[in-house]
């Protein structure tokens, strides 16, 4: 009996090499999706409150543009009292255009809506531009639905509802 000898890689081999391309593939597809091969400036956003419906990977805005993404919410204790802080990733191709001392307020959609951090562009900007690290102070949230509910919750209980009604009739 002769023997044949195959030349080329054994099938075993192959096999080994398709998984590993099939895994780099759905990695790469992943990273590229949630953008974690982009590089990004950080920037910090100190605010009294972030608002219910603030969350990771909400859009930053500046003129209705996104310029970045909020990617941590730390701090905010209502008992403590202490500020929120919101790290924000600017991409690097939009960070020319945003001036050093620009104004930051946090913002709904809707009524109901996930909120954003909306760069507000000053009146009088600056020759500097924002840089990695600086720290931006919120003028504002916007009020929220829970917020006017409370409010009005606590007024009514305020209220005695015998006289209330004696008043209406």
């Amino acid at each position: 009996m002769a023997e044949t000898r195959r030349t080329g890689i054994a099938p075993g081999w192959w096999t080994l090499l398709l998984v590993v391309f099939v895994v780099a593939a759905v990695w790469l597809s992943f990273a590229l999706f949630t953008g974690s091969l982009r590089k990004t400036v950080p920037v910090t956003l100190t605010a009294d409150r972030s608002g219910l419906v603030m969350e990771t990977n909400a859009k930053v805005k500046m003129r209705g543009v996104q310029v970045g993404r909020v990617v941590a919410i730390s701090g905010g204790d209502s008992e403590a009292a202490s500020p929120v802080k919101l790290r924000l990733d600017i991409d690097p191709d939009q960070i020319r255009f945003i001036p050093a001392n620009v104004e930051a307020r946090i913002r709904a959609t809707t009524i109901f809506g996930a909120k954003f951090v909306d760069l507000v562009y000053p009146e009088s900007p600056s020759a500097e531009r924002l840089k990695s690290g600086q720290v931006l102070e919120s003028l504002n949230v916007t009020t929220e639905v829970n917020t006017v509910f409370e409010n009005l919750v606590g007024v009514l209980e305020q209220v005695d509802t015998a006289k209330l009604n004696a008043t209406l009739s």
